[in-house]
């Protein structure tokens, strides 16, 4: 039967202690070394790393039979466990859940699957970490982030989603405000899988023409302008970094 991942202790003296449990996959790994997370008889999401070479096979809904150890990896945790075999044991799909507007969200007590609707404001790159990039999901004038693993073609899929109102569904994990020790984080965040896994409500617009120019709004504060949905700019290309980021210079010599 499951276990509850938070009696499972940390090792002690350099020994790491190997143990079993059944969970059912919640959010699937994404590469071959990644970190992934489980539901256990208690509700509660439990993260686990893996190396396992099989792990890219594994899906949200899978029930599979984990062999694990305690062993501490650098994340700012005190220890979490590494899954050294897994095994499929079933498959039940997880349950549809009422989307929460993301002006209503607040931290769970504990890491859990929600699902959050609002508008895909931006997409961007982990200034720290290139494997990974956000989502800026905005709504009620509220926003929070979430989490995506940057493989393959993510980045560009997500991008290109930005105006969207969407349904996604991933893991709040409470923990992850304070856990890590060389950032902090202003926006409430979740984990996500790929684009595939989110509803779309409304695709993003097709016609630009009524999004406001940035030219129109100068001389707003910056707070002002990043305040707003969407704006559209035209001019001379200064520098590009992280593949969607412009420094961009107008007729009048505004930079942008």
């Amino acid at each position: 039967s499951p276990v509850n991942l938070s009696t499972v202790s940390a090792p002690t003296n350099g020994l790491e202690k190997t143990f079993e449990l059944t969970a059912q996959i919640l959010l699937p790994p994404t590469c071959d070394r990644s970190l992934f997370f489980i539901g256990t008889a208690d509700g509660v999401a439990s993260l686990i790393y893996t190396a396992h070479e099989n792990c890219q096979s594994i899906s949200a809904g899978d029930i599979v039979r984990i062999t694990a150890e305690t062993e501490s990896i650098r994340l700012g945790l005190s220890s979490i466990p590494c899954a050294k075999a897994i095994s499929l044991l079933a498959h039940e799909e997880l349950p549809e859940l009422d989307a929460i507007p993301v002006s209503q969200m607040t931290p769970p007590n504990s890491a859990r699957r929600i699902a959050v609707r609002g508008k895909i404001t931006d997409v961007y790159r982990d200034d720290i970490d290139e494997y990974f990039g956000f989502l800026l999901l905005e709504e009620g004038g509220c926003e929070m982030e979430a989490v995506f693993r940057n493989t393959g073609n993510n980045l560009n899929d997500f991008t290109s989603l930005i105006g969207a109102e969407v349904t996604a569904t991933g893991i709040v994990d409470p923990k992850d405000l304070s856990v890590a020790k060389n950032r902090s984080y202003h926006f409430l965040r979740m984990y996500v899988g790929s684009p595939d896994t989110l509803r779309i409500l409304t695709p993003p617009p097709k016609d630009h023409s009524g999004i406001p120019d940035l030219a129109e709004l100068w001389p707003n504060p910056p707070k002002t302008i990043a305040s707003l949905p969407s704006v559209r700019a035209t001019g001379y290309i200064l520098a590009i970094w992280h593949g969607n980021r412009l420094l961009l210079r107008d007729k009048a010599e505004r930079v942008f």
